[in-house]
């Protein structure tokens, strides 16, 4: 899985934009979706979408930072559909915290886009200063691959113990 593919975060509130901004500042390819609308970014709205089908169909992952189990479901499956929408997609990281049971649940509803389970932790000041703690839970081979994408933002990484096949 190539951390040089492109990236879309989805959620680009108090913490996902931070977090897109210090992708974007360690040089990823990546871009922004919500569903506010992207001109209300200012600055940042060249970085950002707020339709499903103007994401970039090259993306390979995406990183989850919507709010709950409902707000999770509509990026993947509902309304904005992005695990049909992009063929090209890798891995998915959840970085809302979510319970296990659901995490545990979504890896038989994704086929075969890898899961890493990362929520974060830190306030919204962490998150503009890149130093975010991560959990990470997935395969060690998939948490290694994306650390790059990771460190670019955040400082601390705890590797938790993963329940699924490696």
């Amino acid at each position: 899985m190539p951390t040089n593919g492109a990236i879309c975060l989805a959620g680009c509130g108090r913490m996902g934009q931070p977090m897109l901004a210090a992708l974007l500042h360690a040089g990823f390819q990546a871009q922004g979706f919500d569903i506010r609308p992207a001109a209300s970014y200012g600055d940042f709205a060249g970085h950002m979408c707020d339709q499903a089908n103007d994401i970039n169909p090259d993306t390979r992952v995406l990183i989850s930072v919507v709010r709950d189990v409902p707000q999770t479901d509509a990026v993947l499956f509902g309304a904005q559909g992005f695990l049909q929408r992009l063929e090209q997609l890798e891995c998915l990281v959840i970085s809302s915290t979510l319970s296990p049971r659901y995490i545990d649940a979504l890896k038989a509803r994704i086929g075969a886009v890898k899961l890493v389970d990362a929520p974060m932790s830190g306030a919204a000041i962490a998150a503009k200063e890149a130093r975010l703690s991560f959990m990470l839970g997935g395969a060690d081979q998939d948490i290694s691959t994306l650390m790059p994408m990771f460190r670019a933002m955040g400082k601390h990484f705890h590797h938790m113990a993963w329940w699924g096949p490696e």
